[in-house]
Formats: C-alpha cells, sequence, structure tokens
C-alpha cells in the first residue's frame, strides 16, 4: 500500500471516528432523543409524502444534470438520469465520504463512452456547484420575511453574512472563467502548457468556459437547485410534525438551510454528526426542539431512496450518455 492510500485511510477515519464521537455525545448528552424517532411510524401518511417530496428532487436533480450535458451536445435521458442520482444517493450513504456519490456518477457517466473524463469530472462538478450556490442564497432569499428573527441573533446574522460572501465568491469565480481577458492572460497560456497538469487544467477551464455562451443553462441550473432546496425544507416541516406533534414552525424555512450548510461541509463523511449539532443549536436558537432528531428523520428518507439506488445499481450498468450530432435533445427513455 502506498503513502497516498494510507494517507487517505488514515484521514477517512479521523473523519468518521469524529462522527462517531459527535453522535455519542449527543446522544449521552440528551441532545438526541432517540425515543422521539418512534414517533415516525405513526405519522407514516407524512412520512410518505416526505418521502415522494424526496424523490421528486432527485428527479429535479436530473433534470439539472442533463442541462449541464447538453451545453456539451451531451446527451442523457431522464430515466438515466434518475438512476445516476438514485445511484450516487446510495454511494453518498454508503462510502464513508462526502464525494462517493459524485465519483460513482461520473464512472457510470463515462463508461462505455469516449467523452473526455475530464470533462465529465468538471460538468459534475458544476452540478454539484450549482446546488451548493443555491443553497448559499437560499437564507438570503428568505431573511427578509424573518428580519426580526434574525437581527435578535449573532449567531443568525454571522450566518447570512458568510453565505452571502460565499455566494458572492462563487459568482467572481464564475464570472473570472467566463472572462475572455483571462482566457488569453498570458500567465494561463503559460500554465497550459506546462507537462501533465497543464493539459488537463486547460480541459477543465475550456469546459467551464464554454458557459459563457451558456448562462441560461447555469442559470436554470440554479433555478432547480432552488427548488430542490425549498422542496427539502417542506421534506423537514413534515418530519419536524411527525416527530413532535404541534411544533410546526415558519421559522424552520431561516435555519434548515444553515443547517444543511453546516452538514455540507466536509467535516465528517456526509456530515454526519455536524449537521445533527448544527440543526440542534439552530433549533433552539428560534425555540424549537428535536433538530438533531429531525435531520436524522431525514437521514433515514435518504436511506430509503438510496435503496432504490441500490436497486439501479445491482440491476446492471449500461452506457448512460452519447455525444449529440443534433441540437435536439430528447427527455425520454434510453432506447
Amino acid at each position: 500500500m502506498d503513502l497516498k492510500n494510507k494517507n487517505r485511510i488514515i484521514f477517512t477515519s479521523v473523519r468518521i471516528g469524529v462522527a462517531a464521537g459527535l453522535i455519542l455525545y449527543l446522544g449521552t448528552s440528551g441532545m438526541i432523543r432517540w425515543t422521539s424517532l418512534l414517533n415516525l411510524l405513526p405519522a407514516w401518511p407524512l412520512m410518505s409524502f416526505a418521502f415522494l417530496l424526496f424523490f421528486g428532487e432527485v428527479v429535479v436533480s436530473g433534470l439539472r444534470l442533463i442541462i449541464l450535458l447538453r451545453a456539451h451536445r451531451i446527451f442523457l435521458s431522464l430515466s438515466s438520469a434518475i438512476r445516476l442520482t438514485s445511484i450516487g444517493i446510495f454511494f453518498n450513504i454508503a462510502m464513508p465520504g462526502a464525494t462517493g456519490g459524485d465519483l460513482v456518477k461520473i464512472y457510470y457517466v463515462i463508461r462505455g463512452s469516449d467523452i473526455s473524463r475530464t470533462k465529465v469530472t468538471t460538468i459534475v462538478l458544476l452540478d454539484r456547484i450549482a446546488g451548493i450556490f443555491a443553497l448559499m442564497i437560499l437564507p438570503l432569499l428568505i431573511a427578509p420575511f424573518f428580519l426580526k428573527t434574525i437581527l435578535a441573533s449573532d449567531i443568525l446574522i454571522t450566518l447570512i453574512l458568510i453565505a452571502l460572501c460565499c455566494s458572492l465568491i462563487l459568482v467572481a469565480s464564475m464570472l473570472i472563467a467566463f472572462s475572455e481577458q483571462v482566457n488569453n492572460a498570458r500567465f494561463l497560456i503559460w500554465l497550459f502548457k506546462r507537462p501533465l497538469l497543464g493539459k488537463y487544467l486547460k480541459w477543465v477551464f475550456d469546459t467551464i468556459h464554454i458557459y459563457r455562451n451558456q448562462k441560461m443553462s447555469l442559470l436554470t441550473a440554479v433555478l432547480l437547485s432552488l427548488i430542490i432546496h425549498i422542496a427539502n425544507l417542506f421534506v423537514i416541516l413534515l418530519i419536524t410534525i411527525s416527530i413532535a406533534p404541534g411544533s410546526f414552525s415558519w421559522l424552520l424555512m431561516i435555519v434548515a438551510p444553515m443547517g444543511f450548510i453546516a452538514n455540507a461541509l466536509p467535516l465528517t463523511p456526509g456530515g454526519l454528526g455536524v449537521g445533527e449539532a448544527a440543526f440542534s443549536s439552530l433549533f433552539n436558537i428560534v425555540g424549537l426542539n428535536y433538530g438533531a432528531e429531525v435531520l436524522l428523520g431525514w437521514r433515514i428518507i435518504m436511506a430509503l431512496v438510496g435503496l432504490i439506488g441500490l436497486y439501479f445499481y445491482l440491476k446492471g450498468r449500461h452506457q448512460y450518455i452519447h455525444q449529440l450530432s443534433a441540437p435536439t435533445v430528447s427527455l425520454g427513455a434510453d432506447k
């Protein structure tokens, strides 16, 4: 075993250990009331609706990937996009890492095709970035409806400012990548001519630069991401009502996105432990309980959807994408 693999194993083991430690601490300190999760069983009608909403997010996520691939004249059907997204969710759960699902998705996308692996990897990364960007701006869009609550909490103000700064950084980064002056800069030309990495960096830059003339594709991807995150908020509401009947509050709409931002940080596999701690603290800020339990309920819904991905994985593999020879794209099933 080489040094790189050893370091990866050590790093992954540390992250798993941190996640386990956080969950153990939350459980022993009383911040997680494990018995409250039993309330999800009699609330199966609400949980069934939450499951359908979550699966709807899978469908919309598939559409987002289709649109981003189409800008490069790469065809992916809706049925294949749903399978890929479901398989990605399963491996996000099964593999100890935040990017396990993305890596598997990239593998399946390029399997059996002659399309550049670097190009596909970059597009899948943009797919993830579109989702993160929408998650950052969602609290900014919701904040005006809860100004009084936000201004009364230094933590919420800080989190809103962090979301704003991260959003501006992402926008600035994309504008730089779109710039023709940057594209023709001497430094980049020199960098792209370097052995090994230079070639791959040019492929990455060119892949992103194409969206300069496909801004509507990026905008649509962000709008679809907002739809996904809004649906996710309603999933959280349904789980909260199921765990603690009578605890409905629209304040969840402002704290839940910030909890998911913390959950997205690659500190532990899938944000396990970190997300629960963040949800517990944020729920308490607005006078709500069961934050950690609500996120655990969300993870249960995610695991159920992941079983669909497991089914698609066991069903077998085939070629998912094709290079378009015509500008039209069908969203129908594979032929």
